[in-house]
C-alpha cells in the first residue's frame, strides 16, 4: 500500500539560539538548498549532519556549509536514515507502487550502492544496536530472507529478528533502552504494541490504545533511565496517557497532561542537555500553549521560545551543542516558512567588529562567546595553538570555533573573512636622481584604476602631491603611499634625491671697459677649489678661454660659466666692453662700414649687404612709420648679404646696430 504524504514547499533556514532560562529559537544560518519538508536527520563523521528531504539529501557542515548529495533514484521517497559503520543508510518507498522493489541505499566515500532489496516494502525507521543496523517498516523479506516488518544487517548479510512483528501493521519506531532493543508501530483500528527484544525473542512491554481509532507509536527515547514513547494514542496498559507516556521500571504513566491539539500527534523525541524535547503536531498541554515543540521541565510541558507553528516537527537531532529540528513550520516572530530550526540554551557564536573584509597583511580579530575552552578552525582544519577566546585571523577563509561551556561542546556560527589585495606601489625615476640646484627629476608610481596617491618626503605628506607622478626639485627621501578603492594602502620603496649646489659665478673688470682699438681689459672670475671656467662673448664660447682671467681686446658682452666638481655650472654677470675709437688708416671706399638695401622698393623681400672688415654681431631692427617694432634679428656680418622677407606693403626703417656703428635705412614694400 502506497502512503503518499504531501507537504507545502517552503524556504529553509537554520536557527541560532541565545542562552535564556529555556532554550530559544531565532532565525540564523541559511541552508538554502533545502526546499522541502525535512523527514530525517542523522549525524555522520567529520561534524556532518545529513538532512533528508523527500528524495533529496543534504550534508551540513559548520566548515563547508550545506551541500546537496545527488540521490540516484528519483522514483524514491526517503523516510528514514541512519549512520552505520562509517556510511549513511537510507530507506523509504518507491513511488512506482507497492509492487515495485524498495531498496536500502548506502552512501559511502562519495558514491551510492544498494545494501538491500525489499519487495512491496515501506521502510519507516532505522537504528544501530550491538553493531548491527536494524530497519523497521512494512515488509515481508529482505534479499530473499523472510523477516516480517523488522530485519537486521551486519554490514554483509541480512537476517530476521526474533520471528518478526506480524502483529503490527508496521514498525514505526526503534530505540535502545536498558541495553535492549525496543520496537513499536501502528494498528489501523486495534491496539498497537511496544515490544522488547530479549534473548532473541520479542516480548510485549505495553499495549497502546486509541479508543478504537488509528493507533501509532512514532517515537521512543531514553530519558533519565526511563523509556518515553510518543505518537497518537489515549492510553498505555489501561493508564490514560495522551500521545506521550513514560515507562518507569515496569509501570507506564502519563507524562504531564500529554500533548494535544492540531493533529494531536507526537512524531519525534530527543534528549538535549539532560532535558526531554518532543516534536510533532500539537498545540497545548493542560492549557499551556505549545506550537509543535515542547520541553519537559520535570513537572510539565513548557513552550520553547514561541515554538514552531503552522506545520509540524518531524525529527529532532542533537548536533554540535544544539538541537536541530526538521519538518515544515514557521519561526516566530518573523512568520517565515522554514524546514530546519536550531534550538539551544547556550550562546555559541563568534563575531568581529566592522567589516569581515580586511587588507592583505593586516589581521582581523575574531571573538568567541564566553566558555572554558576553545579551538578555532579554518576551512574545516584545526588551527594549531588557537585555543583562546579570541583569534587574530591573517588570511581569508571560513572560521568557526568549538566552544566548551556549561552546555558542553558546541560549535559557533561560521564567519567568512575575505581579504582585499594591496595595490601595486612600484616607484621609479625618469632621469637621474642626482642633479644640480634648479633641476628636477620625475618620480612615478604604478597607475591603478581608481587608486589614490599621497607622496611623502621622509614621513611627511607633501601637500597637493596626489597624482601618480611627482616632480622632485629638492633633496630628500621620497616615497608614495598608494590606496586602493577598498581602502588598502601600500607604501612604495624610497628614492633618494640628491641636489648639488651651484658654484658662485661673478666677474669683475681689472680696468676700464671702454678703450680704443689696440687696448684691452682684464676680466676676472671668482676662484675656488676645483672650479673650471669657460668665457663667452655674447653666447659664443671663446676658444681656449678657460682660465679664471680673460683679457678682452674687442668690443662685446662678456661673461663666464663657472663649473664646480659636481659638474654644476652657473653663468656669471655680463660685462660690456666698448671700443668707440679707431686708429687712423688710409682713406678708402671701405674704411667706414657701408650698408646697401636692395631691391628698394621690393615685394616684401630684400637683402642687406654690408662691407665690414671685422666679423662682429649686428642687431637688425625693423620698425614701421608709427614706430611699431615689426621684426628683429642678430647676424654676424662681414661683407655678406642678409635676406629679409615676409614684410607687408608699407614704408619701414631698417636699423643696423654694430659694436660702434649705427646705420638707418629706409625700405619701401609694395606687395
Amino acid at each position: 500500500m502506497v502512503k503518499t504524504i504531501k507537504y507545502i514547499l517552503l524556504i529553509a533556514a537554520y536557527v541560532l539560539i541565545k542562552r535564556n532560562a529555556n532554550a530559544q529559537i531565532v532565525t540564523s544560518l541559511n541552508c538554502s538548498p533545502v526546499n522541502n519538508t525535512v523527514i530525517s536527520l542523522s549525524e555522520g563523521q567529520g561534524n556532518t549532519l545529513y538532512i533528508v528531504s523527500g528524495s533529496q539529501i543534504f550534508a551540513s557542515n559548520p566548515f563547508t556549509g550545506c551541500t546537496n548529495i545527488q540521490f540516484p533514484d528519483q522514483n524514491y521517497v526517503i523516510r528514514t536514515s541512519c549512520f552505520y559503520n562509517g556510511a549513511l543508510y537510507v530507506g523509504g518507498y518507491s513511488t512506482l507502487g507497492m509492487n515495485d522493489t524498495t531498496e536500502i541505499y548506502k552512501y559511502s566515500n562519495g558514491s551510492w550502492s544498494i545494501a538491500g532489496k525489499l519487495p512491496n516494502a515501506y521502510i519507516r525507521c532505522m537504528t544501530v544496536f550491538n553493531n548491527e543496523l536494524y530497519i523497521g517498516g512494512e515488509f515481508q523479506s529482505v534479499n530473499g530472507i523472510t523477516s516480517t516488518h523488522i530485519a537486521k544487517f551486519n554490514g554483509t548479510n541480512w537476517a530476521a529478528v526474533g520471528g518478526g512483528l506480524g502483529s503490527l501493521f508496521e514498525v514505526r519506531s526503534l530505540t535502545v533502552y536498558n541495553n535492549n532493543l525496543y520496537a513499536a508501530g501502528s494498528q489501523i483500528s486495534n491496539d498497537a504494541f511496544v515490544y522488547v527484544l530479549m534473548s532473541g525473542n520479542w516480548y510485549t512491554s505495553a499495549i497502546v490504545s486509541n479508543n478504537g481509532a488509528f493507533t501509532m507509536i512514532d517515537a521512543m527515547t531514553e530519558f533519565n533511565g526511563n523509556l518515553v514513547i510518543g505518537g497518537m494514542f489515549s492510553s498505555v496498559n489501561g493508564t490514560a496517557a495522551t500521545n506521550i507516556a513514560l515507562l518507569t521500571g515496569t509501570n507506564w504513566s502519563s507524562l504531564g497532561s500529554g500533548l494535544t491539539g492540531s493533529q494531536g500527534r507526537v512524531s519525534t523525541l530527543s534528549m538535549y542537555h539532560n532535558k526531554l524535547y518532543a516534536g510533532g503536531g500539537f498545540t497545548e498541554s493542560g492549557g499551556t500553549v505549545l506550537n509543535n515543540i515542547a520541553e519537559w521541565n520535570g513537572f510539565n510541558w513548557s513552550d520553547v521560545s514561541g515554538g514552531l507553528p503552522d506545520g509540524t516537527v518531524l525529527c529532532l537531532k542533537p548536533f554540535l551543542g544544539s538541537l536541530i529540528c526538521g519538518g515544515f513550520f514557521t519561526i516566530p516572530p518573523s512568520g517565515v516558512n522554514n524546514y530546519l530550526a536550531k534550538v539551544s540554551d547556550c550562546t555559541t557564536q563568534i563575531s568581529t567588529s566592522g567589516s569581515t573584509s580586511f587588507c592583505t597583511g593586516n589581521t582581523k580579530t575574531l571573538t568567541a562567546s564566553p566558555g572554558t575552552a576553545y579551538q578555532w578552525y579554518k576551512n574545516g582544519s584545526i588551527i594549531s595553538g588557537a585555543t583562546a577566546g579570541t583569534y587574530n585571523a591573517s588570511s581569508a577563509g571560513s572560521y568557526v570555533c568549538f566552544i566548551t561551556n556549561n552546555c558542553g561542546l558546541s560549535v559557533s556560527n561560521a564567519l567568512v573573512l575575505t581579504t582585499n589585495a594591496l595595490p601595486n606601489a612600484n616607484i621609479s625615476a625618469i632621469g637621474s636622481t642626482t642633479f644640480c640646484a634648479g633641476g628636477s627629476v620625475l618620480l612615478t608610481v604604478s597607475l591603478g584604476v581608481n587608486n589614490s596617491y599621497q607622496w611623502k618626503k621622509y614621513s611627511n605628506n607633501i601637500a597637493g602631491a596626489n597624482g601618480h607622478n611627482y616632480t622632485a626639485t629638492t633633496a630628500g627621501k621620497f616615497k608614495c603611499e598608494v590606496t586602493s578603492p577598498a581602502g588598502c594602502s601600500k607604501s612604495s620603496s624610497v628614492i633618494e634625491v640628491v641636489v648639488n649646489p651651484l658654484p658662485t659665478a661673478t666677474i669683475t673688470a681689472g680696468g676700464p671697459t671702454t678703450f680704443c682699438a689696440g687696448g684691452s681689459v682684464a676680466l676676472n672670475a671668482n676662484t675656488g677649489t676645483g672650479l673650471t671656467y669657460q668665457w663667452k662673448k655674447y653666447s659664443n664660447n671663446l676658444v681656449g678661454a678657460v682660465n679664471a682671467t680673460y683679457i678682452a681686446t674687442t668690443a662685446g658682452k662678456y661673461k663666464c660659466t663657472v663649473t664646480n666638481t659636481n659638474g654644476c655650472s652657473r653663468a656669471s654677470n655680463a660685462i660690456t666692453v666698448a671700443v668707440p675709437c679707431r686708429i687712423a688708416r688710409p682713406t678708402t671706399d671701405n674704411s667706414e662700414m657701408q650698408a646697401v638695401l636692395y631691391p628698394n622698393p621690393s615685394n616684401g623681400t630684400f637683402e642687406i649687404k654690408l662691407n665690414n672688415s671685422i666679423p662682429e654681431p649686428f642687431d637688425i631692427s625693423i620698425t614701421d612709420l608709427s614706430g611699431r617694432h615689426v621684426k628683429s634679428e642678430m647676424h654676424l656680418i662681414s661683407d655678406e648679404s642678409i635676406e629679409i622677407s615676409n614684410l607687408e606693403t608699407g614704408m619701414y626703417f631698417v636699423t643696423i646696430i654694430g659694436e660702434n656703428e649705427r646705420i638707418v635705412l629706409k625700405a619701401i614694400v609694395n606687395n
